[in-house]
């Protein structure tokens, strides 16, 4: 090698040493970051432990759990009631530990868990009550028990939140003149986080022609997991209570079947085109179909081709429980 050479080689080296030094990233592999991956099941009691599964009589067993929001969006009011425990006439249920947990109060107790007057220290002391619990954030609570009487005895810590699920769908319409079958045919978006998601069911052809009723179906269903713990009350009867449902449409209106019901939501205007469906007259069932007739209205532009839009937005209550039986011993 020439001294020319050698002389263009150390130039090199220099120059891929400063980039190194100065711009390492450029010239390692990028991280990989581990996608988020958030749950239906939003809240769970995770490291849900008992102190003592065979207590003695009059003892103190503590169970711990870190209740958990793991969800996109934050969760308020998180309610836990311990109230459902079995320790005897006499027992003592006593919250020692929390992060964020707001003391229940009267007006709390009406506002968010109805509870009844009257207002008791001993109702107050069994149950927690978290203003809001961020997404993918846990909250520990430790609670002590007194176990009063002896024989088999359940543990019982209840979960109440409110949950909010959203769903949109995309439907084609055509004037079956100029367009005879459109490019995409229905679709809809993933579902919402949470334990229920409701599917809307297209029309036949996945279509629809303009100035002709067509049939939409709305079903509510349970994606959640039953090793979180018991649902409360039990899938089968729960309900998305009246006004808690609602259809926001766009270039879609209710159709007009000559006097039939259109519609299996009440308030529902035929003719007016931005509106809300709401199931003011009815409750919504699991796994159940709501059927609506709707309505495109006239395409004028050339292209004889649009799009409709039907957004759903809904909230309810879930609740579940998680138990744990002890035996409790009148000696060790």
């Amino acid at each position: 090698m020439g001294k020319g050479q050698a002389a263009v080689l150390l130039i090199i080296v220099a120059i891929v040493a400063a980039a190194i030094f100065l711009f390492p990233q450029a010239i390692r592999p990028p991280s990989v970051t581990e996608p988020v991956r958030y749950k239906n099941d939003i809240i769970t009691l995770e490291n849900f432990e008992v102190s003592n599964l065979r207590p003695v009589k009059g003892s103190i067993v503590t169970v711990s759990f870190d209740a958990t929001n793991n969800g996109d969006k934050e969760v308020k009011d998180v309610r836990i009631d311990f109230s459902g425990t079995t320790m005897g006439s006499g027992d003592d249920v006593t919250i020692v530990e929390y992060e964020g947990c707001l003391p229940l109060t009267e007006v709390k107790a009406k506002s968010i868990i109805g509870i009844p007057i009257p207002f008791t220290s001993e109702v107050a002391k069994k149950f927690c009550v978290f203003d809001k619990i961020d997404s993918l954030d846990s909250r520990k609570v430790t609670v002590n028990y007194r176990v009063v009487n002896d024989g088999t005895r359940n543990i019982v810590a209840k979960v109440t939140y409110q949950h909010t699920g959203t769903r949109e769908a995309l439907i084609p319409i055509i004037d079956d003149k100029t367009v005879k079958v459109p490019k995409s045919k229905f679709s809809q978006s993933q579902p919402s986080f949470g334990p229920f998601v409701v599917d809307i069911i297209p029309p036949t052809k996945g279509w629809a022609i303009s100035n002709l009723p067509f049939e939409i179906k709305f079903k509510l269903r349970f994606v959640g997991s039953s090793a979180v713990g018991t649902p409360i009350p039990s899938i089968d009867e729960f309900k998305i209570y009246k006004n808690s449902f609602r259809a926001m449409l766009t270039e879609l209106q209710v159709a007009d079947l000559g006097g039939e019901p259109s519609c299996q939501f009440q308030q529902a205007t035929i003719g007016n085109v931005a509106y809300h469906m709401v199931n003011v007259d009815r409750e919504l069932e699991v796994n159940k179909e709501y059927s609506c007739y709707l309505e495109a209205s006239s395409i004028t532009d050339t292209f004889g081709y649009k799009t409709g839009t039907i957004k759903i937005l809904f909230w309810y209550n879930f609740g579940f429980q998680k138990s744990q039986s002890i035996v409790v011993v009148e000696t060790p």
